[in-house]
């Protein structure tokens, strides 16, 4: 058996289209409260009532855009991002990223593309017995002496980009957290993707530190293009970019520009 083609890599400044994307998960036994948003059908899937985590969710990403998204904790805000980010499947809708509907791809297909774009959590999921250096080109190809010179030289650009040059050749566990979560950032632009997703990046942070981060977040989409979708619940991080998406209960409650 042939592996599968690979998907045409993003440009930079990927377009988002999230059109009327639904999510449901089973309700867990015992729980007879009503759940987020409206509950489908109870005879849908097996029978059993389902909880509705994203509610026909319509959004389109600009390219070399950031937006956040808010709500408070259950309003469907990392789901969204697993999504878009072909980490789960819709129960509904279509998911597109400039002109492929991830929504579409086979699950054979789905690691190439996630290997296209970044993906950045509020942990920061470094392995701890390699090199600041190998945790951001961990996922290169390095056949060759002439491979690893090249990814290295990238990943010291990356980590100088984000403001850890002298850090390559420590380990992960000696490093400060907002620290860690420079290096996870780096490493998810290693692909030079069009598109980072970002979910809760700066939970485990300070406010200040976690400020810092999003600058950064915001030098990626100047420097690179990048369209960046980032789900957070603190307001102060949403402010700082260009776009504000709030959702309650699955469902978006409010769009709107962020404040200047």
């Amino acid at each position: 058996m042939t592996d599968p083609q690979p998907i045409p890599a993003l440009q930079s400044g990927a377009l988002v289209s999230i059109a009327e994307v639904t999510k449901t998960y089973p309700a867990c036994p015992g729980d007879s409260g009503p759940g987020p948003g409206p509950s489908p059908d109870p005879g849908s899937v097996g029978g059993g009532r389902r909880i509705v985590a994203v509610d026909r969710v319509a959004l389109d990403l600009a390219p070399a855009s950031v937006t956040a998204v808010t709500g408070p904790s259950g309003s469907g805000k990392s789901t969204l991002l697993r999504l878009v980010g072909g980490l789960e499947r819709p129960d509904a809708g279509v998911i597109a990223v400039d002109t492929e509907q991830v929504t579409a791809l086979p699950p054979r297909a789905l690691p190439g593309y996630r290997r296209r774009i970044g993906l950045v959590f509020e942990r920061d999921l470094l392995i701890p017995d390699l090199s600041v250096l190998d945790n951001v080109r961990v996922a290169a190809p390095a056949r060759t002496r002439a491979d690893r010179a090249a990814t290295a030289d990238l990943a010291r650009e990356l980590l100088d980009f984000v403001g850890l040059p002298h850090a390559a050749g420590a380990r992960p566990g000696r490093l400060a957290p907002a620290d860690r979560q420079r290096v996870a950032i780096a490493r998810a632009l290693f692909g030079r993707p069009g598109l980072l997703l970002a979910d809760e990046p700066t939970g485990a942070l300070g406010s200040e530190v976690g400020g810092e981060i999003v600058d950064l977040v915001v030098r990626i989409r100047d420097e690179y293009g990048t369209t960046v979708l980032i789900a957070t619940h603190d307001p102060e991080i949403a402010i700082r970019c260009d776009r504000v998406v709030r959702l309650r209960d699955g469902r978006v409650a409010d769009d709107s520009a962020a404040l200047a």
